[in-house]
């Protein structure tokens, strides 16, 4: 559940951002890019998010589609727009991203969407930390895990610490958003979510994965919580 977009990939290999002369369409979102490799694993997947109603949002249901994810849960948002991201790429290290999610659909997603969606059924839900940046995808997605949780399925929290800042945009601390599970000062919201998620995921490089881990150990007696440390790339 989550996070959806037409990602613009760079032609030019090596070339400084302002010199890129074309880009590669893809489509990407951290749940997206889940529900698709599940797919080409030969399990079944299915993607709930948002689209707009627009060409974008056409490709982007077009490429699920021929990937075989279930697409019946995939709701178009009119008046808001399928995101996009542009990528560079700059070997070894540099991978410049700009973030085009300014009145997205995926953040639109509603209680009454997640609802519509056959969550008692699924083995495995996941989401993305940027679901939680903003209402009403926020208060959906935590409903969606809770409703996933008590049906007996495992739950993935993606942290998404990478892009954060990108996303944030309703609050003048850009990390406010990810505070609200990682620090002291909001700590509750971590407490709303440690009963729905038996999994956590994020960058091995975040400063910030260290507090979490302390707040995963000391409630490590209620619920089982793994911190999955992945790589760069």
């Amino acid at each position: 559940m989550g996070r959806s977009s037409i990602d613009l990939y760079s032609n030019d290999i090596g070339a400084p951002f302002p010199e890129i002369t074309s880009f590669a369409a893809y489509v990407g979102g951290s749940p997206t890019n889940i529900s698709v490799g599940v797919a080409r694993l030969g399990l079944r997947s299915a993607l709930l998010t948002g689209l707009g109603e627009d060409p974008v949002g056409d490709f982007v249901l077009r490429f699920l589609e021929q990937n075989h994810v279930e697409t019946a849960f995939v709701v178009r948002k009119p008046g808001r727009r399928t995101s996009a991201v542009l990528l560079g790429i700059e070997p070894p290290d540099r991978f410049p991203l700009v973030f085009y999610r300014d009145n997205c659909a995926d953040s639109e997603l509603t209680i009454d969407d997640v609802l519509a969606a056959p969550l008692g059924e699924v083995g495995v839900f996941q989401f993305a930390g940027t679901n939680l940046s903003r209402e009403p995808s926020r208060s959906a997605t935590l409903f969606g895990a809770e409703r996933a949780r008590e049906a007996g399925a495992r739950v993935v929290l993606d942290l998404e610490a990478r892009h954060v800042d990108r996303f944030t945009v309703a609050r003048p601390n850009p990390r406010a958003q990810l505070a609200t599970l990682l620090d002291d000062r909001l700590g509750a919201k971590l407490e709303q979510l440690r009963n729905r998620c038996l999994y956590v995921a994020g960058h091995a490089r975040v400063r910030d994965l260290a507090v979490l881990q302390l707040h995963v150990s000391s409630i490590a007696e209620h619920r089982r919580i793994d911190l999955v440390h992945r790589s760069e790339h």
